[in-house]
Order: structure tokens, then sequence, then C-alpha cells
């Protein structure tokens, strides 16, 4: 909404989506947030948005772009193979925990086991390559992400029950996608693009289900008791998106309400994109990009 104007009808329409949204937050059992933005349109969402929540999995993110930047640097061979022992394996997700034998892979598979089945075995391998937890900080640094923070690798009972939980807010995970996906920072073309694909396997969570093929769908949900989150970005056409959903001290009812909240801004924003001046749907094959 533009100061001194009167309202438009888009206006209207996402002033009722935030209403919408704010209701569902306050009907959870919980804490939540989240932070939609609108590349193209230059519109956003924002809801206890500069929160600091746990993320979960979701952290797999910046560890896999630091990941990448490193290879992109000439400091780390993507198809250089490391050896994955007994004594690499943690539990959790994923599926190395589970093999009784040594096995040899590539960091670019590593790097899609991380992703693709939330390997956390394959994650505590990712870190390393990267450079710790340390490189991935200086990286978010660089960003001006401060808050957004790798403090322990996954399945480190000891370094959480310290407290030391990896961390972000809704606005810089939605900041960090927009800023790699839509404005080409953080990572080279071709890096970039490796990035995508990684974050685009097929993958059951809250954002990717609500792919169509139209709209590939680029994310990395996240779990654990009480925290349920999902960050990503979405290639629609004509108004693409960056959106970060979190949650804490949740109960039973924190992923169903974050698969409602998605949905919720899915359609929505789908209905933009098929919108022309004076909100009139109009044909895909008839509108402009």
């Amino acid at each position: 909404m533009v100061e001194g104007l009167p309202p438009t009808g888009e206006d209207l329409y996402w002033a009722r989506l935030e209403a919408g949204l704010r209701a569902d937050i306050a009907r959870l059992d919980g804490a939540a947030g989240l932070c939609l933005l609108d590349v193209k349109g230059q519109r956003r969402i924002d809801i206890n948005a500069d929160v600091e929540f746990g993320t979960a999995s979701s952290i797999k993110i910046p560890v896999l772009l630091t990941l990448l930047r490193r290879a992109e640097q000439g400091e780390l061979d993507l198809a250089g193979r490391r050896t994955i022992a007994a004594a690499d394996q943690v539990g959790g997700s994923g599926i190395l925990q589970t093999f009784a034998d040594p096995v040899e892979l590539s960091v670019r598979d590593l790097a899609r086991l991380m992703i693709r089945y939330s390997d956390n075995t394959a994650t505590n391998a990712c870190i390393d390559l990267a450079g710790g937890p340390a490189a991935v900080n200086r990286l978010m640094d660089t960003l001006g992400l401060q808050r957004t923070r790798l403090r322990r690798k996954m399945i480190d009972w000891q370094a959480a029950a310290r407290g030391e939980e990896n961390v972000s807010t809704p606005a810089q995970m939605a900041a960090l996608m927009k800023r790699f996906v839509a404005d080409g920072e953080v990572l080279g073309a071709a890096a970039r693009q490796e990035a995508i694909a990684i974050l685009s396997l097929p993958k059951e969570s809250p954002f990717s289900i609500l792919a169509r093929p139209d709209m590939a769908v680029a994310d990395k949900p996240g779990g654990l008791e009480g925290v349920k989150c999902d960050v990503g970005y979405f290639f629609q056409a004509r108004r693409p998106y960056a959106l970060a959903v979190m949650t804490s001290y949740g109960g039973d009812d924190a992923e169903p309400w974050l698969r409602a909240a998605a949905r919720r801004i899915a359609g929505a924003m789908a209905v933009l994109d098929r919108t022309a001046g004076g909100g009139r749907r109009l044909p895909a094959e008839q509108l402009l990009p």
C-alpha cells in the first residue's frame, strides 16, 4: 500500500491473507513466525519474523551453500570421495547410519543425501568439508545474517543440552533464499544452479508437496520435538516468492498448522501469478512474464 493513496484491490487481498495467517498463528499451541517475500511484486508479510527459532534441519541450507561456495573457490572437489565408517554414523534421519560396512561417496552425493533424505551422518561430513560451523557462520556474517547460527553438528546431545541450538529467524532464512536464488548473491551461476537442483530434489515436506507442473519448489524442512519449520523458494513464472515458516514449543498441531499455512500462502500466490490489472485472472498463456 502506497502511503497517501487509497488502497488497491491487491492491497486488500494481501491484508486479508495476512489477517488469516495471524488468526491461524493465534490458535496454534506454541509459537510461530513466518516471512513471505514476493520477489517481483516487492511485497512481504512478516509475522514474528525477527523472532529467533530453532532451525532443526533447515540449517542444512547454509551448510549446503558454504560447501558449494568452497567448491566454487577451488578449495574442494565435489567429485572427490569421502569414506563414511561406523565411527561417523549418527542417529536421527538418514540411511547411512544403517550401513554395516564403510562406504565411499562423493562430496556431491553427501550433499544430496543431506538435503534429499536429511541424512544426519552425511550432514556432519558436509559440515566438516565446508570448514566446520565457524566457516558456515562466517558466510552468514558476510551476508549480514548474524542471527543464523550453526552451533553444533547433528545429534550432538551434549551440545543441545547446553543450549547450543542451531537457530535463525524467518526473516533471515527467507532473505537467504531470495538473495541466493533471485538476486544471484552467495554463489556464481553454476554453483547456484547446483544448489537449486539439490534443494529441488523431491521430498515429503510442507512446501515441496505444493509443487505443480508449472512451479518447482526448492526447500529444506526441519523437525525436532517441539520444533517444525520449512524454508524454500517457489518458482512461479510471474510472482516467485521466498518463504520461511518456523515454529517452536509446539505440540501435535504444529506440523498440520505449518502445512495449512503453506497451502494458504501458495493458494494466494497462485492467484496473483495468474492475475492481470484490476484483479482479472487470465489464462497463463495470455499473461506476460
